[in-house]
């Protein structure tokens, strides 16, 4: 299959979200598939699908950027090859959490079922029912760094120097789970399960040497859309903690115009019982 790709696109928000279930999967195969895919190719000829890559075959706490981008693109070009372009159309590829974005039809959902590189194909939308048989699982990534220096023109900032954090942990304390980080300051959450979509969850950071934090009611997570987490942390020992619900609630209460969105995260905060 000749290989057409569009533009690189940087995805702020991405995640891919898939839901265990083993009815939806071959006894062939450890993909996993959305049901509802399977309903919604039920209905059109073609949808929009998430496709989660499998990640490096080494641990976490060892991928660098280049291992990462390399072993991304040696996955990408196999798929690419293996699945025919009128099957499967990219729209976007996401390197940083291993996933695509494009069309997909029933050939091409078959084709990327028995596939060594996929992890999982679900459908390209937000909510969706949660059961205790049709758990949401979503794909969560991120990067930690810390500024060293800004670079102005005429007062102005128009750069920024980074470095990675490492030697630390991430977690989400609402899903008891963690993860080291790598060299690069790296870390991905796969197959997440959510009792409830959508989710408003918190993240912990622990590195040596810099200030224990918390972003508290920060991030929402959905099923086919998600986060891709990119603070920064700062030197020190004191812990530092950020909630973002106060506010949240408070400015809902306001007059002025509000984003769907904001909205949303108002709610789920007030249904964690704040006022």
């Amino acid at each position: 299959m000749k290989r057409v790709l569009p533009p690189s696109v940087v995805l702020t928000f991405v995640a891919l979200t898939l839901v265990a279930c083993s009815s939806a999967t071959t006894s062939e195969s450890d993909v996993l598939v959305d049901p509802a895919l399977l309903d919604a190719l039920e209905q059109a000829s073609e949808v929009e699908v998430l496709v989660s890559l499998k990640p490096p075959d080494i641990p976490a706490e060892e991928r660098t950027v280049e291992i990462r981008s390399q072993d991304f693109e040696e996955r990408l070009t196999r798929v690419l090859d293996d699945v025919d372009e009128s099957d499967f159309e990219v729209l976007i590829e996401s390197e940083q959490s291993g996933a695509l974005t494009g069309m997909l039809t029933r050939d091409g959902l078959a084709a990327l079922r028995e596939h060594g590189d996929v992890e999982g194909v679900a459908l390209a939308r937000g909510e969706g029912e949660v059961s205790e048989t049709l758990p949401a699982i979503t794909i969560f990534t991120g990067t930690m760094s810390r500024l060293v220096e800004q670079v102005f023109v005429d007062g102005v900032v128009v750069d920024e120097i980074l470095e990675p954090v490492t030697n630390g942990r991430v977690s989400i304390p609402e899903l008891g789970v963690e993860q080291p980080l790598g060299p690069d300051g790296s870390f991905s959450f796969r197959r997440l399960e959510l009792p409830q979509i959508p989710m408003l969850v918190s993240v912990e950071v622990e590195a040596d040497g810099y200030r224990p934090t918390t972003w508290a009611n920060n991030l929402v997570l959905y099923r086919g859309l998600g986060w891709n987490f990119t603070p920064r942390l700062v030197l020190g020992n004191e812990p530092k903690l950020t909630d973002a619900c106060p506010d949240l609630v408070a400015y809902s209460r306001g007059s002025g115009r509000k984003s769907a969105a904001q909205e949303l995260r108002a709610e789920l905060c007030r249904g964690l019982g704040y006022r």
